[in-house]
């Protein structure tokens, strides 16, 4: 469920700059979409057999510091002053 959000707003956010770009520069056509769409699904996909692969040949500590991932950056961007 994250993931899809994250995934979301990170498309969004990349259509905002696609609309924002100066002309010049070569448009996307229909024939980009499904190249695009199957890029994204398959790669998602691929990213999180991959994880849990690695985590399946690794042990219980090290499996949990690898799923702890994601508050690591959340601590270290607070000590920064970059989290909201």
């Amino acid at each position: 469920m994250l993931i899809g959000i994250r995934m979301s707003i990170a498309a969004s956010a990349c259509c905002g700059l696609l609309v924002g770009r100066p002309h010049g520069r070569r448009r996307w056509q229909r024939s980009d979409v499904p190249v695009l769409l199957s890029l994204g699904i398959f790669g998602i996909a691929a990213n999180q057999i991959l994880f849990v692969c690695g985590l399946n040949g690794t042990t219980v500590a090290h499996s949990a510091s690898l799923s702890a991932d994601a508050v690591f950056v959340l601590v270290g961007a607070a000590i920064a002053g970059w989290s909201g």
